[in-house]
C-alpha cells in the first residue's frame, strides 16, 4: 500500500512535492482519499476540482468584494505591521550591539554600588562608635596638655597606648597620624624634661626626671649620662655668669660659695642617679671617664677664676677666701674631688707676691727718707765710727741701698 502510494506520488508530483505541503495534514489524507478512488472517479476528479477551483475562486471573489473594505484593512495593517517588524528588529540589533557595554556598565555600577554599600557600612559603624572614636582623636591634644600641665607620668601611658595601637593597627592611616602627631609631642617631652634638668633641682626631683627619661627610652645609658652632665653644666654656668663681677673679691667669694653648693649638689645627684655597678665594665669606664672629665674641667675653671680674681682682692680678705677655698674642697673630698692641694698653691703664691710688693714698697720709701734725712757734720774719730756702723747696719738690713 505504501509503495503504491508512493509510487503515485512520483507520477502526480515528478519534480517532489513543495516542502509546505508535506507538513499540511489535509494533503497526507487527499492522497489517501486519491489511492482508495477507482479510475471513473478519478477521471471525474479533474473537473471535479476544476468546478470546486471555479466555486472558490467566485467565492473569494464575492467575499472580496462584499468585505473588500476589510482586505485593504488587513493590506495596511499588514503592512503597518511589516514596518512595525522591520524597526523592532533595527532596535533589536541596536540592542544587541549595546548590550556589551550595558552589562559592562552594570558591572562597574555594581562595583560602585558595593562600595557605596561598604562605605555606608562603615559610617553606621563609625557613628556607633564615635565617642571612642573622639578618644582616640583627641589623644595628641590630652598628650600636649598632660606635658604642659607636668603630668609626665600620664603622657608616658599615653604613649605607651599610642604605641600598642600602632603595632595592632599599622595599616590604617588615622592611626598612623595620631603616632605621628603623639610623637612630636614626644619630643616635646623630652625637651621640657631635659630643661628641668638646667634648672635648680632638688635629688628627689632630679630622680623623677631622670626616670622618665630613661624610660622614654630614646637615650642610651652612657648617652643619658652625658645629657645629664651637659644639662647640669648648662644650668652651673648660668649661675655663674648672673654673679656681678664689679668686685673681684665679692666676684670669687660668690664663685666659691655658689661652686661648692651646686658642683656638690650636682655631684651627689649624678652618683645617686646613675650607679656603676651595672652595665658592662667597659661601659663603667667609659662613662666614668665623661664624669671625671666634666668635674676635672670644673676644678681647673675654678682655679683659672681664683688665679684670675685673687691679685686683685684686698690682702685682708685673703684669709676668708682661702678658708671658703678649703672648706669648697673639703666638701669635694667626699666625693671624690679634693683639690685643696691646688688651691692652696695660689693663695701661697699670690701672698708672697704681695709681701715681696710691701716689702719692696718699704724699701723704697725707707731709701726715700734716708735721702731726705742729713746729720751735722763732726770732726770727732769717735762721731765717724758711728757714722760708719750706721751705715754697715743700714746695707746689712736693705742690701739694694748703696
Amino acid at each position: 500500500m505504501e509503495e503504491e502510494s508512493n509510487s503515485l506520488i512520483q507520477k502526480l508530483f515528478p519534480s517532489g512535492i513543495p516542502d509546505d505541503w508535506k507538513s499540511n495534514p489535509e494533503f497526507k489524507s487527499y492522497l489517501q482519499k486519491l489511492g482508495s478512488n477507482g479510475v471513473e472517479h478519478l477521471n471525474k476528479e479533474v473537473d471535479h476540482l476544476a468546478d470546486e477551483k471555479a466555486t472558490v475562486l467566485n467565492q473569494t471573489r464575492e467575499l472580496a468584494f462584499s468585505n473588500y473594505k476589510t482586505f485593504i484593512r488587513t493590506a495596511e495593517c499588514a503592512r503597518e505591521i511589516s514596518s512595525k517588524f522591520e524597526s523592532t528588529e533595527h532596535q533589536i540589533s541596536s540592542l544587541l550591539t549595546k548590550l556589551p557595554d550595558f552589562v559592562s556598565e552594570c558591572e562597574e555600577f555594581n562595583q560602585v554600588s558595593s562600595g557605596i554599600r561598604t562605605r555606608r557600612r562603615l559610617n553606621t559603624l563609625t557613628l556607633t562608635l564615635n565617642a571612642q572614636l573622639l578618644q582616640l582623636l583627641e589623644l595628641p591634644q590630652l598628650m600636649d596638655s598632660c606635658i604642659r600641665a607636668g603630668l609626665y607620668e600620664d603622657a608616658l601611658r599615653l604613649a605607651t597606648y599610642v604605641k600598642k595601637l600602632e603595632r595592632r593597627h599599622s595599616d590604617i592611616p588615622i592611626i598612623l597620624s595620631i603616632v605621628e602627631d603623639v610623637e612630636k609631642s614626644w619630643v616635646c617631652l623630652m625637651y621640657q624634661l631635659l630643661s628641668h634638668l638646667r634648672t635648680d633641682l632638688q635629688l628627689p626631683k632630679c630622680l623623677k626626671v631622670v626616670g622618665y627619661l630613661r624610660r622614654m627610652q630614646l637615650f642610651s645609658e652612657p648617652e643619658l649620662r652625658l645629657k645629664f652632665l651637659q644639662a647640669r653644666d648648662s644650668f652651673f654656668q648660668s649661675v655663674l655668669q648672673a654673679i656681678p663681677t664689679q668686685d673681684a673679691n665679692e666676684h670669687l667669694s660668690k664663685v666659691i660659695e655658689l661652686s661648692r653648693t651646686h658642683l656638690f649638689n650636682i655631684v651627689s645627684q649624678y652618683r645617686a642617679v646613675f650607679s656603676d655597678d651595672e652595665g658592662s665594665e667597659n661601659d663603667v669606664v667609659f662613662e666614668g671617664t665623661h664624669f671625671f672629665s666634666w668635674i676635672n674641667e670644673k676644678v681647673l675653671d675654678f682655679l683659672a677664676t681664683v688665679e684670675k680674681d685673687l691679685p686683685l682682692c684686698p690682702f685682708s680678705s685673703l684669709d676668708p677666701l682661702l678658708e671658703q677655698s678649703l672648706y669648697f674642697g673639703l666638701s669635694l673630698s667626699r666625693v671624690g674631688c679634693d683639690f685643696r692641694g691646688l688651691v692652696a698653691p695660689l693663695f701661697i703664691r699670690t701672698i708672697n707676691q704681695r709681701v715681696e710688693g710691701a716689702i719692696e714698697k718699704a724699701n723704697i720709701k725707707l731709701e726715700k727718707d734716708m735721702e731726705k734725712f742729713t746729720l751735722p757734720s763732726v770732726t770727732t774719730d769717735a762721731s765717724k765710727t758711728k757714722i760708719g756702723d750706721m751705715q754697715v747696719s743700714h746695707q746689712h738690713i736693705n742690701p739694694s741701698i748703696p
